[in-house]
């Protein structure tokens, strides 16, 4: 289960890296692969931990599990709903 879940992980890291390489080549910057893996990092640890904080305290306060989730987020999206479950 967990080499399972690891793989999962590389994946979204190694997607994030290749992009944020790509959006630095785009403007002309050059960018570290070392650093664009760090940066994959704490984006996946941000999204992952926003995610358990909303969960955690959705159904006691709803509206801070939405400001959780909609912070740091461009276009703010329509308040979430708890979910129970997602499995």
């Amino acid at each position: 289960m967990q080499s399972a879940y690891a793989e999962g992980v590389e994946g979204y890291l190694t997607g994030f890296a290749a992009e944020f390489l790509r959006e630095a080549e785009e403007k002309g910057h050059e960018f570290d692969p070392a650093e664009a893996r760090h940066k994959a990092i704490r984006l996946l640890s941000e999204m992952v931990g926003a995610l358990m904080l909303a969960r955690a305290v959705c159904h006691v306060q709803p509206e801070l599990s939405d400001e959780i989730l909609h912070t740091g987020h461009p276009i703010p999206p329509a308040p979430m709903a708890c979910i129970e479950s997602i499995f």
